[in-house]
């Protein structure tokens, strides 16, 4: 019985129907006694979010006739527990820490009668005699997990970066911004993953490929991230551009050629390379990668007619010529 769990018994460790062979004493065994421990000792904690719960008290409390709540210091019961250390009685609202009725739970109102409307058992609530409700986190509150959790998102984001040598710093307006943004969301903590993630995706698919080693997150970055990396991206060096785009092409070559198998082989031909390059670096695609560019201009079809090629004919060798890279789709017909 769970029920008797919570209060001072003896619990056996042993499987309830489970056959139990013991050796007689004669053969080498002994009479163990059976396992058990003692629950006198054991500290219980249960936790749930009782969200509908929270949202009925809430609109009990609130309903006041005419607007006006006449019998709120009259039906307000006085808790032992709201009194300070010279005997004041403080209000149930007051919260050092926040502004008044900000991010607070309604449940710090339930009482066991509440408890048992949501589904609990009577039994159950009456063994469960302390009872405390947690505030949600407030902006202050996120902005304290993002700078000072042991594995906190921004650390794991820079430590992300660093693996291309690439330095990224926040300011205190980026990280008050995200925070703001993450209580918003309404799902606590993880919400700074959501922001994080949506503010700094493209600059993680981006900036491997160029020539930028440092760069600061801002309250800019944070609001409009797209916009922040194209500036970003105008300051990379004219004269690097292109040892960057032509790294960038290898690294695009690298990822089709891990998708085929192994003793298959594509690669680029020089003037394919040079074709590809100034497409790259001309004006319509000077904010893009030419990781990404190759990517988009080349899509899947590339890798479908290789893969198909080589499974009927056995062939492992594509050189992917300027006739291919200037024309893809007629030239992979001619292919097949």
């Amino acid at each position: 019985n769970f029920l008797k769990l919570l209060e001072d018994t003896d619990v056996s460790l042993e499987r309830q129907g489970e056959m139990q062979f013991v050796l007689p004493a004669a053969l080498g065994g002994s009479d163990a006694a059976k396992q058990s421990v003692n629950t006198r000792n054991i500290l219980f904690i249960f936790s749930g979010a009782f969200s509908g719960l929270d949202k009925d008290i809430r609109q009990k409390r609130e309903k006041k006739p005419f607007g006006i709540d006449l019998m709120a210091q009259l039906d307000e019961p006085i808790s032992n527990n709201n009194q300070n250390g010279n005997g004041n009685v403080m209000e149930d609202d007051e919260d050092i820490n926040r502004p008044p009725g900000k991010g607070q739970s309604y449940l710090r109102y339930a009482e066991t009668a509440d408890f048992v409307r949501a589904g609990l058992e009577p039994e159950f609530v009456g063994r469960v005699p302390v009872r405390v409700a947690l505030n949600a986190l407030d902006a202050s509150d996120l902005k304290q997990i993002l700078i000072g959790a042991e594995g906190s998102v921004l650390k794991q984001f820079k430590r992300d970066f660093m693996g291309y040598n690439i330095r990224m710093d926040a300011t205190d307006d980026a990280l008050t911004a995200i925070s703001e943004l993450a209580e918003r969301e309404g799902t606590g903590a993880r919400g700074l993953v959501t922001i994080l993630e949506r503010t700094l995706r493209e600059h993680k698919f981006e900036l491997p490929s160029t020539s930028v080693t440092r760069f600061e997150m801002d309250a800019d970055t944070v609001r409009t991230p797209n916009r922040s990396l194209k500036q970003l991206l105008k300051s990379e060096s004219a004269g690097d551009g292109a040892g960057i785009k032509l790294r960038d092409l290898k690294r695009w070559e690298t990822k089709l050629n891990r998708k085929l198998p192994d003793l298959v082989s594509a690669w680029l031909t020089d003037d394919a390379q040079t074709y590809l390059l100034r497409r790259s670096m001309s004006k319509k695609h000077e904010h893009q990668s030419a990781f990404s560019f190759a990517g988009q201009y080349f899509g899947t079809m590339l890798e479908k007619v290789i893969l198909l090629i080589h499974g009927k004919t056995g062939q492992a060798a594509f050189p992917i010529s300027l006739n291919v890279a200037m024309d893809p789709e007629v030239e992979l017909r001619k292919w097949m």
